[in-house]
């Protein structure tokens, strides 16, 4: 474990006999909360992991690597952002698709673009308090800031990686 590791699991600790101490119910309830938050973030991770497996196993490298590898450049980047667009859920899903697809050959630029505009569109819940008037502006530009950040990636991925 990194010093960072331990000093939040100290700083953690600390904080739940501080609470305990001063009222146990309030600790118990705390302590059981944060089961429940493990259990759920437990599964959770697993299941990311097992897509991580299955996505290895299943898509061909030589695939990834022709359309989404390195030397795809701009198409590959455009198409990271069109898989970033249309990728549900959250980072549970997300962060494993983007690593298995990572292992699996694909390019700097083109992950670094599946994740910003996945990070960025967010359409539905965007749609309802903003309405189609912004949300019509917001997707095109959530768009280009993935384009433009796996842009740069691309470019700085070539000069230092």
């Amino acid at each position: 474990m990194q010093a960072v590791e331990i000093g939040l699991i100290v700083i953690t600790v600390a904080i739940y006999v501080v609470v305990s101490l001063r009222d146990p119910k309030a600790g118990k309830k705390a302590l059981e909360h944060g089961f429940d938050m493990l259990l759920e973030v437990f599964l959770l991770l697993t299941a990311g992991i097992a897509i991580i497996g299955l996505m290895i196993v299943l898509i061909p490298s030589n695939i990834v690597i022709v359309h989404l590898g390195k030397q795809t450049g701009l198409w590959g980047i455009l198409i990271g952002v069109a898989i970033g667009a249309a990728l549900p859920g959250g980072s549970y899903v997300r962060l494993p698709v983007v690593l298995a697809l990572l292992t699996l050959g694909a390019g700097i630029g083109t992950v670094i673009a599946i994740l910003a505009t996945r990070s960025l569109l967010y359409t539905p819940q965007s749609m309802a308090f903003f309405g189609p008037k912004i949300e019509a502006v917001l997707i095109p530009s959530f768009i280009i800031c993935g384009l433009s950040a796996g842009m740069v990636a691309h470019f700085l991925a070539s000069m230092f990686l």
